[in-house]
């Protein structure tokens, strides 16, 4: 055989090596990062449009075997000898182990078992480069040199300690996946010199590939197996009793959008929506983050009252005082039949105790699949390689989107057509918060010409609003301008599929006899008086106002309220329009009965920040009075603040003086609310488990 063809057939077969190498690697891969996951927690999915990123990144790794292996080949060849079979997947194996060496060498702070898998790497890689000049090591290590023994040799030491040891000491952990390797290494050995004693001829090593291989792909085959179940009895609407359907847009504020006036048209069917449904202009969250805000209108009571919030001994949040009686346990013991579907998995799910009555509840997050937090995958080194091609925002995006939300709700208004019985459906929508990861068509709706020299990376994110609330920067104009435009195209996002499911009811003749409530939780910021995002201790009116919109059953005009209105408003008025006594004790009111200007101020709390301890300015607890024009706002850490929001909306203008009429009459109120009596003493709540604090850190909520 000439050189030239010698060169070309050792090409060809170092690329299909290369390529069956980097694949199996990410088989092995996928199967320990993703499948076994999905299979320990039953909230983990793969959502149908994650597959796709599946399959980008085993093209990103077929690429690399393509690449690297073709390159090995052609630098064996030219050395005079052609390479054989076993020499080609001795260097396949070499490129595995440095891209981990190079990989983890690069991954900032390692945790130990993570160290054990780089020193692995290196290990490996000086013993394959040592195996092409001495035949006795290439003898003695020729079963360390397959991909698959490779693949499970460095990701098994790391995963055994972050995926299945998680609540153990590193002491633990390290010494567990050193003895997961050493068990690996010799069944490996054992099974090598059992199938050398039979020498295997290649059609049975070729069937016992093919085995292994379909074995891997059915174990990885991760169904979405979210809105399966199926409520055991139908449910619809009775005669004379509504329906009852509560949509939040998670971190909506009410200033973007555009049916309360925002510039830019970033809710065209809630504009339509509108049109036959009730507007209030000045509702007020009872706090500034998901937990507290959804417990108020579940419950009818301010945080201080139902206990999910923050404090100083639960800096994350404390679950729901037990007890407490909920909007779904009245409802379901009313009749009704109650479902949910959520995507803030982190503040809503069953640990905060917002589920309760819920007969029918799914809390689910989507599969991580590239996760910064675990630097021995090669996944993020993958996305590095698509990144040249294509945008890879996709792999960031954790929470189910609007999509899925309305995958699983439609499902269940079917079933809701043929019932007896109403139903009460709560929705949480998720697009507009941060990192903002909007889809096309909506990710450039509003992006300007300049807009991606201020980009923010998800990654990025995190920091420069860590660093905007230590006073540390602030975001420029730039910045500014690309996230608020994600963040428009987000909440276009929720408004279309809002739209759709609006459309769905009216299909199924549920429209005109569903109580239908539209709000957020909370709202953002964007740099406003030095903070941006949400959760901060902040009550500024970029935080707390929010948008509402209701239609109540019949409802076919529009209709427009100026009166001061809160989340602890929602379970009242539902339960009037339901025809069910409203119990004892509730902080809330019927929206259909506004306060009066003189004593019917709303209010809002909020605990201390996470990080509290390293701020100042995040120190203490706020709480704050508001009525339809003016806000007092009390700091224990700080002077108080008063705004007139009439002739100052942006609360720059501090007017607090203690001979202030206004001021004084919203001190009063303050003061009386705070004297209310509670139901009973609070308990102490246990605070959130390891799993769910990596929940919360996963959306930004804890360090």
């Amino acid at each position: 055989m000439d050189v030239k063809n010698s060169l070309r057939k050792s090409l060809l077969e170092g690329a299909a090596t290369g390529v069956s190498a980097w694949v199996l690697y990410g088989i092995v891969e996928f199967a320990l990062a993703v499948t076994i996951p999905a299979l320990q927690a039953d909230d983990l999915v793969l959502l149908p449009w994650q597959w796709r990123l599946v399959g980008l990144l085993f093209a990103a790794y077929a690429l690399t075997g393509v690449v690297l292996g073709s390159a090995g080949g052609a630098v064996m060849a030219r050395k005079g000898r052609m390479p054989t079979p076993d020499d080609h997947k001795r260097w396949a194996s070499l490129t595995l182990s440095l891209a981990f060496v190079t990989t983890l060498a690069t991954g900032g702070t390692l945790l130990p078992a993570e160290t054990i898998a780089l020193w692995t790497a290196i290990a490996l890689a000086v013993l394959f480069l040592g195996s092409w000049v001495s035949a006795s090591l290439r003898r003695r290590t020729a079963f360390l040199a397959s991909p698959a023994m490779v693949s499970l040799l460095l990701l098994i030491g790391p995963w055994v300690s972050r995926e299945t040891l998680q609540t153990h000491s590193d002491r633990v952990k390290t010494a567990a996946s050193v003895l997961a390797m050493v068990c690996l290494v010799a069944a490996a050995a054992i099974l090598h010199l059992i199938l050398r004693a039979r020498q295997p001829n290649r059609s049975w090593r070729t069937a016992f590939g093919a085995a292994a291989f379909t074995a891997l792909v059915v174990l990885a085959g991760v169904p979405d197996k979210t809105g399966e179940a199926r409520p055991a009895t139908s449910v619809g609407s009775a005669p004379g009793r509504p329906n009852i359907l509560l949509i939040t847009m998670d971190t909506v504020r009410r200033d973007h959008v555009s049916v309360f006036g925002y510039e830019k048209d970033t809710t065209p069917n809630l504009r339509q929506f509108a049109g036959g449904a009730t507007r209030y202009d000045r509702a007020i969250s009872s706090d500034g983050f998901t937990l507290p805000t959804h417990a108020s209108m579940f419950t009818g009571l301010y945080p201080g009252w139902h206990g999910a919030t923050r404090t100083p001994e639960h800096s994350s949040g404390a679950p729901l005082a037990p007890g407490t009686p909920v909007l779904a346990s009245i409802l379901a013991a009313n009749g009704y039949w109650t479902a949910e579907e959520a995507a803030n998995y982190g503040y809503l799910g069953k640990w905060t105790g917002l589920t309760r009555g819920f007969q029918f509840s799914e809390v689910k997050r989507a599969m991580r699949l590239i996760d910064a937090d675990r630097p021995f995958y090669l996944r993020e080194y993958a996305r590095k390689v698509l990144r040249v091609a294509i945008r890879t925002d996709d792999f960031d995006q954790f929470c189910l989107r609007a999509s899925d939300i309305n995958r699983r709700a439609f499902a269940l208004l079917q079933d809701a057509r043929t019932g007896r019985r109403p139903f009460f459906l709560f929705l949480n929508y998720m697009d507009a918060h941060a990192p903002y990861l909007p889809r096309q068509p909506f990710r450039d709706r509003f992006a300007s010409k300049d807009e991606s020299r201020g980009a923010v990376s998800a990654q990025d994110f995190a920091a420069l609003r860590d660093a905007v609330a230590a006073g540390r920067t602030l975001p420029g104009d730039l910045q500014k301008q690309y996230l608020i435009s994600r963040y428009d195209a987000g909440i276009a996002t929720i408004d279309f599929h809002v739209g759709e499911l609006l459309a769905r009811l009216r299909e199924l003749g549920l429209y005109d006899n569903t109580l239908i409530f539209i709000t957020a939780d909370h709202g953002e910021s964007f740099g406003e008086h030095n903070l941006m995002e949400h959760g901060f201790g902040s009550l500024y009116e970029d935080q707390i106002g929010v948008p509402l919109l209701v239609k109540y059953p019949g409802q076919r005009l529009a209709s427009r309220s100026d009166a001061v209105v809160s989340q602890v408003d929602f379970l009242p008025t539902i339960l009037e329009a339901a025809g069910i006594a409203i119990p004892p004790g509730l902080q809330g009111q019927s929206l259909r009965s506004p306060r009066d200007e003189q004593s019917g101020a709303v209010f809002a709390q909020t605990g201390p920040r996470r990080d509290e301890r390293d701020n100042a300015r995040l120190r203490g607890t706020r709480r704050a009075a508001r009525s339809s024009q003016f806000k007092l706002i009390l700091w224990s850490d700080g002077p108080p603040e008063f705004y007139d929001l009439a002739s100052d909306p942006g609360e720059r203008d501090n007017r607090y003086r203690p001979d202030n009429p206004q001021a004084a009459l919203l001190m009063a109120q303050l003061k009386a609310w705070e004297a209310t009596p509670r139901r009973k003493p609070l308990p102490s709540n246990k605070p959130a488990d390891k799993t769910t604090l990596q929940k919360l850190k996963s959306l930004g909520y804890v360090q």
